[in-house]
C-alpha cells in the first residue's frame, strides 16, 4: 500500500464527512466513547483544541477505529455518514454503523502491516484558521525541499483549499482551529530489517458542533 494512501484507509470517515457536510487518546477506550470524554473537556477553559489532534492521532496509532468515528462523525451526521459509507460496498451491510466501519478499518490495518509498514506523529502547531502564524512557516520549511522559492505571502489553507465560509458544521461564532501534524512512516524490510523513516505533513480541523469537540480533513 503507497504511504500516501495509508491514513486515507485509517480516517476514511474524516474523508467522508466533508463530502455531505458542506465543506486524526486513551488507549483503553474501547468500552467508553469519546463523547463523554469531550463533554468534560469542553467545559474545561483550560483544554486546548491540540489536546484533540493528540487524542485523535494517539487514536490512529493506536487503532481504536471506535474513538476515530466518535471524534469524526458527530452522532446527528451518523445517519447521513452511514448512508454514504455503505453505499461504497458492492452489497449494502446488515450490520450496524460501527461494525462495519471498525471491521473495514482493521482489514486496511491488516494490508499495512503485512507490507511492513507503521507510523507515529508529531503535532507540530495549532493555529485558528485565519490566523496561522507558526503553521505557515512551519509548512513551508517542512515542505522547502519540493519548491524553489518561498512566498512571503504564503498561505496553508489557502495552498490547501481550505475556506472557513465552507465549513458548515462548526456552531456559529465559535472559532475553527487547524492543526499542522508530521506523520512519520517506517518501513520493514523482509529480514526485519527498518528503512529510514519517510514523512508527509498532515492537516486537520478542529471544531465545535452542538458544544462538542470534533476533528476533521477537508
Amino acid at each position: 500500500m503507497n504511504k500516501l494512501h495509508i491514513l486515507a484507509a485509517l480516517t476514511s470517515a474524516v474523508l467522508l464527512t466533508s463530502a455531505f457536510a458542506g465543506c486524526g487518546i486513551s488507549s483503553s477506550t474501547k468500552d467508553s466513547s469519546a463523547q463523554s470524554a469531550s463533554t468534560s473537556e469542553s467545559s474545561d477553559s483550560s483544554f486546548a483544541p491540540e489536546k484533540i489532534a493528540e487524542k485523535f492521532y494517539a487514536a490512529m496509532v493506536s487503532r481504536d477505529f471506535r474513538t476515530l468515528l466518535d471524534m469524526t462523525v458527530p452522532p446527528d451526521m451518523q445517519d447521513e455518514f452511514k448512508e454514504d459509507y455503505f453505499s461504497d460496498f458492492d452489497e449494502k451491510p446488515t450490520d450496524d454503523l460501527y461494525t462495519v466501519y471498525i471491521r473495514k478499518q482493521e482489514e486496511a490495518v491488516k494490508e499495512m502491516e503485512a507490507e511492513g509498514i507503521d507510523f507515529k506523529y508529531e503535532v507540530l502547531a495549532c493555529e485558528e484558521l485565519g490566523k496561522f502564524d507558526k503553521i505557515n512557516k512551519i509548512f513551508l520549511e517542512e515542505m522547502e525541499d519540493e519548491t524553489d522559492t518561498v512566498d512571503e505571502d504564503f498561505d496553508a489553507a489557502e495552498a490547501l483549499d481550505i475556506k472557513l465560509t465552507e465549513f458548515a458544521k462548526a456552531d456559529e461564532g465559535e472559532p475553527v482551529y487547524a492543526a499542522l501534524v508530521k506523520v512519520i512512516y517506517t518501513y520493514k524490510n523482509e529480514d526485519g530489517s527498518t528503512q529510514n523513516p519517510d514523512t508527509d505533513i498532515d492537516m486537520a480541523l478542529i471544531y465545535r458542533h452542538n458544544g462538542e469537540w470534533y476533528i476533521d480533513h477537508p
